[in-house]
């Protein structure tokens, strides 16, 4: 009779057992979860990305082609001329096959360069974060925090030697 008392008890630890392993797939589905959301939520940035750098050309080399549109000498005759000359401002590449004559022009041209640096810095800090997740997942990530985590700690742990040094 009380082998039998024994045996209920081994149930129980086995379904504890059973709890544990659910509790540890939970983790590893929540995880997995949160590592395929990031990377689809940088795959949405990087379509964002490319679809405003189409509606930036498209809108910039309308605007480029009506300012130097009937000036004399320039070499922005088509909306094509703007369109390649925007793209290449855009992009950073700048040719110079086409280039505005006026000075209006010449200045929204900067301008439009000016864009095209802080869009292309962004575009490609997502492109390599996703190139990162992708090769490497989140072990990156994870020691990026590990190190921010443990540079608070020590912060807090030597705040008095950096207010002394304040106060110098």
């Amino acid at each position: 009779m009380q082998f039998l008392k024994t045996l209920r008890i081994v149930r129980l630890l086995r379904l504890f057992r059973l709890f544990r392993l659910l509790k540890i797939l939970r983790v590893i589905k929540h995880r997995y979860g949160r590592e395929k959301a990031a990377r689809e939520l940088l795959k949405i940035n990087l379509q964002i990305y490319f679809v405003a750098f189409i509606l930036l050309t498209i809108v910039f080399s309308i605007i480029l082609f009506h300012i130097e549109e009937g000036v004399p000498g320039t070499q922005i005759r088509t909306i094509q001329d703007a369109m390649w000359s925007v793209m290449s401002a855009l992009s950073s590449v700048g040719f110079g096959n086409a280039f505005p004559a006026s000075f209006v022009g010449k200045l929204f041209l900067g301008f439009v360069m000016i864009v095209g640096v802080g869009f292309l810095s962004f575009a490609i800090l997502t492109l390599g974060r996703f190139f990162q997740m992708l090769i490497f997942g989140e072990e990156i990530a994870q020691e990026l925090e590990e190190f921010k985590s443990s540079k608070r700690r020590f912060a807090k742990k030597h705040r008095h030697l950096l207010e002394e040094e304040k106060h110098r």
